[in-house]
Parts: C-alpha cells; sequence; structure tokens
C-alpha cells in the first residue's frame, strides 16, 4: 500500500514538472521570438531614421581663384540675361536665350559660317557639361526672324542675311561681392549686390543713371543714383544705395571637368 502512494507520488511530481518545463520554454520563445517582432512593428518612424548615418555636409569659404571665376562669368550673365532674373532652375531655361548667350559670349558674331562646338564650348563653360542644350536654329534677338540657321547634319551654324539694326544690347552693371560658400566641394553659392548701368544698344551716351534691377534700367525707371557727370562708381556712391539694393544669389554646381554650371539665380527683393 505504502509502495502505491509512492509510486503514485512520483508520476504527480513528473506531470508537475513536465508543465513548468513547458510552460518555462513558452515563455521563453515568446521572449526571444515574438516580442522582438512586434517591438520592430511598432518602431517609431523617427527612431529609424535616427539609425541611419547621415552623410556630413562640409562647408568652407570661397577661395581667391574660385572668386575670381565666379564673378567673371556673374559679369557675363548679368551682361545678357539679367531681364530674366530670377532664374529658379536651369534646366527649364528657355533654350533661344541659352544659345543667345553663347553666340553673344564667344568670338562668331561676326563669322558668316561657324561650329557649333563654339557654342558648346561656352554653354559647357557657363552651364556644365551636363547642360541639356537643343541646338537649333537661332532667332533674332529683334523679333526680326532667324538669325542663325543650323544645318543638324553638319552641326554647322550659318548668318541669315542683313538685319537692320544694332547687335544685341547689354546691361552693364557694377556688382559688389557679399560672401560665398562651398558646399561638399562641389555646390558654389555666392551672394552679390547689383548696381545697373543704362540700357545700351550700339552706340551708348554716358552712364548717370543708375537702377536696381535689370528691368528698371530697360524701362529708365525707378533710379537710385544719379552722378552729375559721367565717372566710375566709388565706394563712396555704394554706401549711399546698398540699403536699397536686392542680394542676389548665383548657385553654381561644379562638374567632373572643372566648369562651374549655373544652377539658379535667386533675388532676395527689399
Amino acid at each position: 500500500m505504502e509502495e502505491k502512494k509512492t509510486g503514485k507520488g512520483k508520476i504527480i511530481a513528473i506531470i508537475v514538472l513536465t508543465l513548468l518545463l513547458i510552460i518555462n520554454c513558452s515563455y521563453i520563445a515568446y521572449d526571444k521570438l515574438y516580442l522582438p517582432s512586434k517591438a520592430h512593428e511598432t518602431l517609431d518612424e523617427d527612431d529609424i531614421e535616427d539609425d541611419v548615418e547621415k552623410p556630413e555636409v562640409k562647408t568652407r569659404s570661397l577661395s581667391l581663384a574660385e572668386k575670381k571665376i565666379l564673378m567673371e562669368q556673374i559679369q557675363a550673365y548679368n551682361n545678357t540675361l539679367s531681364l530674366y532674373y530670377p532664374i529658379t532652375d536651369i534646366t527649364t531655361f528657355d533654350n533661344q536665350k541659352k544659345l543667345m548667350f553663347a553666340l553673344v559670349n564667344s568670338d562668331v558674331s561676326k563669322e558668316k559660317e561657324f561650329m557649333q562646338s563654339k557654342l558648346k564650348q561656352i554653354i559647357d563653360s557657363y552651364f556644365g557639361g551636363n547642360s541639356k542644350t537643343n541646338y537649333e536654329s537661332i532667332n533674332c534677338f529683334n523679333d526680326d526672324g532667324v538669325l542663325y540657321t543650323y544645318d543638324e547634319a553638319r552641326r554647322i551654324y550659318t548668318f541669315e542675311g542683313v538685319h537692320g539694326h544694332d547687335g544685341i544690347a547689354s546691361y552693364n552693371t557694377t556688382y559688389y561681392y557679399l560672401d560665398g560658400t562651398v558646399t561638399n566641394e562641389s555646390i558654389y553659392s555666392i551672394n552679390i549686390h547689383i548696381i545697373y548701368h543704362r540700357y545700351c544698344a550700339g552706340t551708348c551716351g554716358p552712364a548717370l543713371n543708375f537702377y536696381k534691377t535689370a528691368k528698371d534700367a530697360h524701362d529708365k525707371m525707378n533710379t537710385v543714383l544719379k552722378l552729375e557727370d559721367e565717372q566710375e562708381l566709388t565706394e563712396n556712391d555704394y554706401e549711399k544705395v546698398k540699403d536699397q539694393l536686392d542680394i542676389t544669389t548665383f548657385t553654381f554646381e561644379k562638374d567632373s571637368k572643372g566648369n562651374f554650371g549655373l544652377k539658379s539665380v535667386k533675388v532676395n527683393t527689399k
């Protein structure tokens, strides 16, 4: 009788221990497998972003050499394109205006024929080697028909007839460097003040009136500075009007060939 009680007790003990073992194993499995999976599903997106290593942004000031190159380019943009400022995105800038800019800034304006490559060289230098340009016939800036016809097969531009007017007008400007930065050795940004002289085509008279925008110069309105005699603007002249001038920001991207291609021109108006 005693032996039967002992045997029954052992069986009960084994059953209890087995149940405890099953419960323990189930908890371990739950802790190891289910909880991490659930935690991953509910992990906040901000926490995920914090775990991703963000690339370091490095900035520095322009070198004197970089400043010289970019300021010379800016003078060319100002002379020909300033009436179209701001330029939000150069990739959507009017193709004809880009071709006319290249024509004015090349050495082909008096040639009857020239290769397309001469314009491409200018466009690559000022708008970057990756600039998308459609080489097509160039219309006269004075709405006087086609100025140069483009032969796509030969890649040659040919002057069309005689246009009875002076060359394209330009906006002579005096500009003042404010500051500039380089980001990650590829994006270049310059802030400047611009004083526009008279809008002029062909033979021009003395520059006595000065303006804050190309449009004002074109329309001869809203003069910010007047001089009695034609002379170079002085620092004292600039100090008188600088608080009235807009800050114009030019942004460039340096390509693999070292060209500083214009990306945008932003005008912070006052």
